[in-house]
């Protein structure tokens, strides 16, 4: 059986067919969301193009943003907005001739660990240009949240902090993603960088620098701390671009893994296959 997982995040879409759960291809394009819907339906197409056949069984997505399960639309997306309400499946269904079903990247990404890691109770976070999250609870994938607030990424670490990307003020996200790294940079220097260019200047001595990973180190470990205390997990799977900058890892109750594989891919795509098995 083949199946294909798609990764749509705020930044890039990775696309990738699977036969017997290991990628044989894989592809990456931008998601360019500030060029509206067009734009990124195109993108999201051609990178499924680029690896799509005609044995190809389903196609599961994750986007970033709460998902209405039964309609199969995004409802919330601050970093993909141009595509709350979008029927994207229906878009895909008849653009490629297979089901298609559509749920939240990081609980796909959370699927792919609890495949890889096998763990009965765990958390997975993802760090990319938005922060996400999702829980298994007894092998099980936790309920679909109707709203950012009920995500993990978006749950307050800071009471009246700093405005998220969602609206709302102390958000995890609002903290520890790229993009809050790097507006805690650029507000700091009036510099923009990007989130791996700040982590190299301070590996570097730059003082500025060290002074916003280590302030991201700290509300990670709150974040960790609050995780923990919600979920009691085994372990806390940990991927996506912010991942790669070692410093800003504290010291965690809880063992964290830090995850180099495609979980988001393979949690879609392992999705996808629950089609079929109706």
């Amino acid at each position: 059986m083949k199946l294909i997982g798609v990764d749509v995040g705020g930044s890039k879409i990775e696309a990738a067919l699977l036969s017997g759960w290991k990628i044989v291809k894989k592809v990456r394009r931008k998601t360019e969301a500030a060029k509206g819907r067009g734009a990124v339906l195109k993108n999201i197409i051609s990178a499924i193009e680029k690896v799509f056949d005609s044995s190809v069984s389903a196609i599961g997505i994750g986007i970033a943003g709460p998902v209405n399960p039964k309609k199969s639309v995004v409802v919330e997306s601050p970093h993909i907005p141009c595509l709350v309400n979008v029927p994207v499946k229906d878009i895909l269904e008849k653009t490629f001739k297979v089901k298609v079903v559509l749920d939240n990247d990081a609980r796909m990404f959370a699927l792919g660990a609890h495949k890889i890691y096998k763990a009965k109770n765990m958390a997975a976070l993802t760090l990319g240009t938005g922060v996400g999250g999702a829980a298994i609870l007894n092998n099980k994938l936790e309920k679909n949240p109707r709203n950012a607030g009920e995500e993990i990424g978006h749950m307050v670490i800071e009471k009246n902090g700093r405005r998220c990307a969602c609206g709302a003020r102390g958000c995890l996200e609002a903290y520890v993603s790229g993009e809050a790294i790097e507006l805690r940079y650029e507000r700091l220097t009036g510099k923009k960088a990007s989130a791996k260019k700040i982590a190299d200047a301070a590996r570097k001595g730059d003082k500025t620098a060290e002074k916003v990973i280590k302030e991201a180190r700290d509300y990670l470990a709150k974040g960790l701390s609050m995780i923990a205390e919600k979920y009691n997990p085994e372990i806390i799977v940990v991927g996506g671009g912010v991942s790669n900058i070692r410093e800003i890892f504290p010291d965690s109750e809880v063992k964290l893994v830090k995850s180099r594989q495609n979980l988001a891919l393979l949690g879609a795509a392992l999705h996808a296959q629950s089609l079929l098995n109706i």
